[in-house]
């Protein structure tokens, strides 16, 4: 299969485009501001901006004609307030997705945030309704709504993932996880968690790519997918995985007075990602 990604030089479009290729597929990358330093003969790179792909009467033929974007960039992730994410982002992502549709893109898979769901507590759906606080969540939430409203107009298919708490190494930005790696590192027997007690639906990033690789190439439309465990994981089990998995000589622990945890955490329903992971096992089960 071909896909076209955005975002691919990104803490999460890292791992899915390293997923996609060794699963055999051909890759076509958007890259503009970060290139990527990845060789691989099948993956090619377009550099171009957005904003040109979303203006070029040769835009779907400039992406090599794929099966299906993959839409996992979004500028101004450092700052989730920040007035891009309402000014600038959805609008430039929906008229690509139109621009490509217009020329002959047959399915579409966008990328989200549990955080559109806004304020809500225990076992969250994907029929919830959305009330998103910040920005972020609000231009993806604008972004979904103007692609299904084109949908009504041109014919396309389009799932739309909404990862939870996403974790791992992250050159990009700090993040607890680089913190914990680089006190190691230093000889630290010991790092502090300020809030080891918070629970979160937390999701490794590579575990995730895998799921995004496997919905980028079964999905139908779909709609709504959470990308999630289903379950509550505090701070320090998740420290402790990392910890555990890359082998680090140091143990995350309890301050002396810790942050208290976040009062009703929320979790996503994992049915409709289950079927749909399982249509991936059997897909792949019918090649060999």
């Amino acid at each position: 299969m071909k896909i076209a990604i955005t975002g691919a030089s990104g803490f999460i479009g890292q791992h899915v485009l390293q997923t996609l290729l060794q699963q055999g597929h051909e890759v076509v990358a958007i890259v503009h501001e970060r290139p990527i330093a990845v060789g691989h003969p099948r993956l090619s790179t377009v550099n171009l901006s957005l904003a040109q792909l979303a203006q070029s009467p040769l835009a779907f033929a400039r992406l090599h004609q794929p099966d299906v974007l993959l839409d996992l960039g979004w500028q101004h992730l450092d700052d989730y307030d920040h007035q891009s994410h309402l000014a600038e982002q959805p609008q430039l992502h929906q008229a690509l997705v139109e621009n490509l549709v217009r020329q002959g893109l047959p399915r579409v898979v966008g990328v989200g945030t549990c955080f559109e769901y806004g304020d809500v507590s225990g076992e969250v759906g994907e029929e919830h309704a959305c009330l998103p606080l910040q920005n972020y969540p609000l231009g993806k939430l604008q972004l979904l709504q103007s692609l299904q409203q084109l949908q009504q107009q041109m014919a396309f298919s389009l799932c739309w993932l909404r990862p939870f708490y996403v974790y791992g190494l992250n050159t990009a930005r700090p993040t607890l996880f680089n913190a914990i790696k680089t006190a190691s590192e230093r000889g630290d027997e010991q790092f502090i968690l300020r809030t080891p007690n918070a629970s979160h639906d937390f999701i490794e990033v590579s575990m995730l790519a895998d799921m995004i690789a496997r919905i980028t190439l079964v999905g139908q439309d779909d709609g709504v997918i959470n990308c999630c465990r289903g379950r509550l994981r505090t701070v320090q089990q998740v420290a402790d995985a990392f910890v555990e998995e890359h082998h680090l000589p140091i143990e995350p622990v309890s301050g002396a007075n810790p942050a208290p945890a976040p009062a009703n955490p929320f979790f996503g329903a994992v049915g409709k990602l289950h079927r749909i992971l399982q249509r991936s096992t059997e897909s792949f089960s019918g090649e060999q």
